[in-house]
Parts: C-alpha cells; structure tokens; sequence
C-alpha cells in the first residue's frame, strides 16, 4: 500500500505523525466515497444516451472535486511541518509515479 511505503520513507518523527494521521485518513475516507460515487471504467455502464453520460461524468468530477477540497488541506498541513529531505523524498516518490524524474 502506498500510505505504508511514504510512511516507512518519510522516517516520520513524533510531532509529524498527527498531521500524516489526518492526511491518510482524509485519504482514506475520500477515496471510500469517491469508490462509491464513481463506478470502476471497466463496471460502468454503457448508456447510449448523453445526457446521461454527461450527468454521469458531472457526478464523478463532483466527487472529484470533493476529494481535493478534503484532501488538500490536510495535504499543505502535514507538507509544511516535513523537513528539506522529507519533501525530495516525498516529490521524488510521486515524480517517479508519474513516470517523471524527482527534481
């Protein structure tokens, strides 16, 4: 799991693990909901109507957008408190997620 890998990375001291805390739950109760609002590509229906289709995709940016605003403050909160190493650490992690070099 990808929370476990960053933490184990990361070598978190005591007065980061409350705001890492907050973040991987607003992580992890985002995504239960965004798994509940969007159903997976491969499961969602195929609708040969496009109003449908585009209220279909509206609910799924909705839900999107509701995962940002969630995750996001919690995301800045836990980022500011991490030292010099912990952010390269962090953004080499998601560059290289992203198929791109750490700069």
């Amino acid at each position: 799991m990808l929370i476990k890998y960053v933490e184990a990375q990361l070598d978190l001291v005591p007065a980061q693990r409350d705001k890492w805390g907050r973040l991987t739950k607003a992580l992890r109760e985002s995504g239960d909901t965004l798994r509940q609002t969007c159903p997976a590509p491969d499961a969602a229906p195929r609708l040969d109507d496009l109003s449908a289709e585009l209220a279909g995709a509206e609910t799924m940016m909705v839900a999107g957008l509701a995962w940002v605003r969630r995750v996001r403050p919690a995301y800045e909160d836990f980022h500011a408190g991490l030292n010099d190493k912990q952010k390269r650490t962090l953004r080499g992690i998601f560059a290289n997620r992203r198929g791109r070099h750490a700069r």
